[in-house]
C-alpha cells in the first residue's frame, strides 16, 4: 500500500547505518538525520523489556537504533509530519521490525497520545535546537521544523515526556550545550530531575557543543556528570574517535 503523503521514490536515498545492520530511506532534499540521532540511543540505559517513546521520531532512526541495541524493547515513535511518519513506517518495514516499533501520527503537545500503552518506562527526544527568530528558517518545511521550534519547543517536549511517564520513569534528550541552563530549568520545572549528563565535544580542545541528559520523574536532586564524549581525533579532524567509530560500525 502506498501512502499518499510519502515522498516520491525518486527523491529518496537508501543509506545504511550501524555497519549495514540498519537500512534508512531519507529524502534527498528534505531533513536528513545527523550524528545526534546516533549518540542519543547509545546514551540510553534501558531495561531489556522496556517500553520506550520517541517524541518527534522523524524517519524513525532513533527507534531503529534502539531496537538494534536492545533486543526485547518495544518502541513507539510519535511524529506530526505525515511525510516523515510515512518514511518511518517504510524504514520499519524495510528492517523487519513491525512487531517491535510502531509509528503514531500525532502532535506531541496534545496528550493523551492515542495508541500508546498505559505504562511507559522511557521517553527519548532529539528536539529542534533553534528558537524562532534565531537564524534563517530553512524554506524546506521538514528541515525548518527539525531545526527551529516551529511545531514544538523544549517546553512542549519536556511537558509531554512528564505526562507520559510515571514516577521513576526516565527521559533522555540531546540538546545544544549553549542551552544547558535552559534545559535543566525546563526539566526540573516539569518534575524531571536530571540524574546523568554527558558533554559532547568535537575534540579534546573544543568546547562542548552538545549535552546528553537523562532525567528521572519525581527523583531527588543529584546528578552524575559522566566523562566527556569526543567525536573526532585530535590528530585527524575527519577521523572519528574509537568510541564513536564503535557506535557507527559495531562488530
Amino acid at each position: 500500500m502506498v501512502d499518499a503523503n510519502s515522498p516520491c521514490q525518486d527523491n529518496l536515498t537508501s543509506d545504511s547505518i550501524l555497519g549495514g545492520k540498519i537500512r534508512i530511506f531519507q529524502e534527498k532534499n528534505g531533513y536528513r538525520f545527523s550524528l545526534d540521532a546516533v549518540l542519543l540511543p547509545h546514551f540510553v540505559q534501558s531495561g531489556k523489556d522496556s517500553v520506550i517513546v520517541d517524541l518527534g521520531t522523524g524517519a524513525g532512526v532513533i527507534p531503529l537504533i534502539l531496537s538494534s541495541l536492545y533486543s526485547e524493547i518495544k518502541v513507539y515513535g510519535v511524529e506530526i509530519q505525515d511525510s516523515l511518519a510515512g518514511l518511518a513506517e517504510r524504514n520499519i518495514r524495510e528492517n523487519g521490525l513491525q512487531e517491535r516499533i510502531s509509528v503514531i501520527r500525532h502532535d506531541l503537545k496534545k496528550t493523551p497520545i492515542p495508541g500508546l500503552p498505559k505504562n511507559i518506562d522511557y521517553v527519548v527526544s532529539n528536539p529542534p535546537y533553534r528558537r524562532l527568530g534565531s537564524g534563517r528558517i530553512n524554506p524546506d518545511s521538514q528541515k525548518a521544523a527539525a531545526r527551529h521550534e516551529i511545531l514544538a519547543n523544549l517546553e512542549d517536549t519536556a511537558g509531554a515526556a512528564a505526562r507520559l511517564l510515571g514516577k521513576g520513569g526516565r527521559f533522555a534528550v540531546v540538546y545544544p550545550a549553549s542551552r544547558t541552563a535552559e534545559l535543566i530549568h525546563c526539566l526540573t520545572k516539569n518534575n524531571l530531575e536530571p540524574k546523568r549528563m554527558r558533554a559532547v565535544h568535537s575534540n579534546t580542545i573544543s568546547p562542548a557543543r552538545l549535552v546528553l541528559v537523562e532525567a528521572v520523574k519525581g527523583a531527588g536532586p543529584q546528578i552524575t556528570v559522566e566523562r566527556p564524549l569526543f567525536i573526532y581525533r585530535d590528530d585527524d579532524a575527519h577521523a572519528y574517535t574509537d568510541e564513536v567509530q564503535t557506535m557507527l560500525y559495531p562488530s
